[in-house]
């Protein structure tokens, strides 16, 4: 079947008579009988299903109602899975890491099987689009490559390739079918009831422009979760309308690459691919936030109250340079040649800052 957005999809083949039938009444029961006690064997069947499911061909409203009912037990696991490596020390274990893939690949799969039930409706659809369904797919399978990603900055671990190509792809379908702005229920927010697939998207943009990778432990989860109320206050534009520098990020909706200050490089791309993500009116809600709400108790290094939904002044501040004013050098670098010496662990640090010590008091 050929491919409307171009896609990446698994192969598949036609259900043989032994292979899981999905509808309804009987996934609906395969739910039911799923041993929600023992989360590593019900984690073991729910990614099972979705890989098996998404190397079949099912009627793509057949598949979409499965994957609706899947949401649920999905939720269910990843959040249990979660304690495994979020709030651990690091480096991480050998068994946290591979609970952590686990997470990841059970949103690759679940984003996949809402990427095929999008090209298959789209592949069917001659004159009539049903916006509502189309709309919905996107929205989904973008969410769950958000989350994928969400996972991977959680464990300081790569994204899977080629993601952000993937996320780029709906979107521009989004944009071009005016299915943007278009509201579509989700239940596992934490402050909306409702979300597009704009502000699906931009989250993910916001996000790896925070350095998530940089973030502390237990903070990328915060800010992606505020971002629910925050992601309307931006605005893309496309790259030839006017526009400063300072909090304007751009992007190349043909590239495998996450957004990037334009202070800091130039996009290649044609005009048709670049888009500018405004962040003005967001840096103007945080600056709000800082001044009118009461700071929280600070954290350090290692670790930070996971369980309170407020953010620090702290990281509100560092979100603000992040999507807000680059700061520039106000000095001229120089070169300058001087040996440096490195040492790995307290007891060979100590033993050179004695060492030191000694030889200037001589």
């Amino acid at each position: 079947m050929s491919k409307v957005i171009g896609l990446n999809l698994p192969n598949r083949r036609k259900p043989a008579k032994g292979d899981i039938d999905i509808r309804l009444k009987n996934i609906e029961q395969w739910i039911a009988d799923l041993p929600k006690a023992n989360v590593g064997e019900t984690a073991r069947r729910v990614f099972e299903i979705l890989v098996v499911t998404n190397q079949l061909h099912y009627p793509p409203l057949l598949r979409y109602k499965f994957l609706e009912e899947l949401r649920g037990p999905v939720q269910y696991v990843t959040v249990a899975l979660r304690k495994h490596f979020v709030g651990v020390s690091f480096p991480l274990p050998d068994k946290s890491q591979k609970i952590a893939a686990v997470t990841r690949e059970i949103y690759l799969e679940m984003a996949s099987g809402y990427k095929i039930a999008l090209e298959d409706t789209l592949a069917k659809t001659v004159l009539f689009i049903d916006k509502k369904l189309i709309t919905l797919l996107c929205h989904r399978a973008i969410t769950a490559m958000s989350r994928c990603l969400l996972t991977s900055y959680q464990t300081y671990a790569p994204y899977p390739a080629n993601l952000w190509l993937e996320l780029h792809k709906l979107y521009s379908f989004a944009e071009k079918h005016k299915l943007l702005c278009i509201a579509v229920k989700d239940e596992q927010h934490k402050y909306i009831e409702k979300s597009t697939i704009y502000t699906e998207y931009v989250r993910s943009l916001l996000v790896a422009l925070t350095s998530p990778y940089h973030l502390r432990h237990g903070e990328v989860r915060k800010v992606y979760d505020t971002l629910e109320r925050w992601t309307m206050h931006t605005e893309i534009h496309h790259l030839d309308e006017k526009h400063p520098h300072e909090g304007y990020f751009g992007f190349n909706l043909d590239a495998d690459n996450p957004p990037r200050s334009l202070t800091l490089s130039t996009i290649n791309c044609d005009h048709d691919a670049c888009r500018i993500l405004n962040t003005e009116p967001l840096a103007h809600i945080i600056r709000d936030e800082i001044l009118n709400t009461a700071d929280v108790a600070g954290t350090t290094l290692t670790s930070i109250d996971m369980q309170r939904p407020d953010l620090s002044h702290d990281l509100l501040r560092r979100l603000l340079i992040a999507w807000g004013v680059i700061s520039k050098r106000n000095f001229p670098r120089s070169d300058k040649y001087e040996k440096v010496r490195v040492t790995i662990g307290l007891s060979a640090t100590h033993k050179i800052i004695t060492e030191g010590r000694k030889s200037k008091s001589k």
